[in-house]
């Protein structure tokens, strides 16, 4: 599996035509994770998500992951995840914020590829 945080942002979007990139040279599947602030921006890029997947023809499962629930944020997502890649945006708030990140490396047991 090849997974894929998309945020929306223009990392977000780049790090979602990385995973379909990636998908050339691998037989994998696409999972690609939402992060959204709260359920109702995690609601519309979950919708600008399954666009940009179907112009690309490509099928994903989506996961989606609004910051402000308890159980469904990123790193709880994430945990235990091994796959080909996991492609993060650079501009994720999961930078911004060291204890954050340092759980979702702990966490992951796939490489990690940052997009800008």
């Amino acid at each position: 599996t090849v997974y894929v945080v998309f945020t929306g942002s223009k990392a977000g979007k780049r790090a979602l035509r990385v995973g379909a990139a990636l998908l050339q040279t691998h037989s994998a599947q696409l999972t690609v994770f939402v992060v959204g602030p709260d359920r109702a921006a995690t609601r519309d890029l979950h919708a600008e998500a399954i666009s940009r997947l179907e112009k690309e023809g490509l099928i994903a499962r989506l996961v989606d992951c609004p910051a402000d629930i308890p159980g469904e944020s990123l790193p709880d997502r994430l945990a235990g995840l091994c796959g080909i890649a996991l492609i993060l945006p650079l501009d994720s708030e999961l930078y911004r914020q060291p204890e954050q990140f340092q759980q979702l490396l702990e966490r992951v047991d796939s490489p990690l590829m940052l997009v800008r």
